[in-house]
This record gives structure tokens, C-alpha cells and sequence, in this order.
């Protein structure tokens, strides 16, 4: 059994009817590139610890209290955004954390 949904090919949307549809599939793609490049790039991770330890922690408690609970609390947080991301919708979900992860 094949199949009858395809994905679009950029020359079947160039070739529709839709006036400036090549246009319009360059411009979305910019779009994402540009949103991966910020969503991935992330400064201040790697200075975490440095910035914990100069606020007066030292690197024990920021590897071993304070890194292991964000990795406990990293699950409980992703059940939740499922469940909002039923509720809301896979899209807003997706724009919501693409918000926040270019905010942060």
C-alpha cells in the first residue's frame, strides 16, 4: 500500500496557481534559518557556572544541587508543555517556545 499524501516539492508549488508562491517559500525559508541561528545560538550557557560560582555558590552545589535539579525538573516541565501543547495547538506551541527560546 502506497501512500496518497505527498509532501509539496518546490516545483510543484512554483508550478501551482498561486501568484508568488516561489516567493513566498524563499521568504518562509529565510525565516526558519534565521529563527534556527538564534533559537541555537546560546551565549551564556556555557558561563553558567562561572556566574553561579562568582554570586557565591561553589562548584559543587552548581554541579551537584543546583544542575541536577534542573535535570529533575526538565521532565515534569516537558509533560506540561505537552499538555498545553494539546490544548493550545502544535503551531502556537511551537511559536511560543521559539518566543522564549530567542528570549533567553
Amino acid at each position: 500500500l502506497r501512500p496518497s499524501f505527498r509532501f509539496p516539492t518546490t516545483s510543484s508549488v512554483a508550478s501551482s496557481e498561486i501568484p508568488g508562491a516561489e516567493a513566498i517559500a524563499e521568504r518562509s525559508l529565510a525565516l526558519l534559518l534565521a529563527f534556527l541561528a538564534l533559537a541555537e545560538f546560546e551565549p551564556s550557557e556555557p558561563f553558567l557556572t562561572d556566574f553561579l560560582v562568582s554570586k557565591g555558590l561553589t562548584k559543587d552545589q552548581v554541579s551537584n544541587e543546583l544542575f541536577s535539579l534542573w535535570l529533575y525538573f526538565r521532565l515534569p516541565a516537558l509533560l506540561a508543555a505537552g499538555l498545553v501543547a494539546e490544548y493550545l495547538g502544535s503551531a502556537r506551541m511551537l511559536f511560543i517556545g521559539a518566543l522564549f527560546g530567542c528570549i533567553t
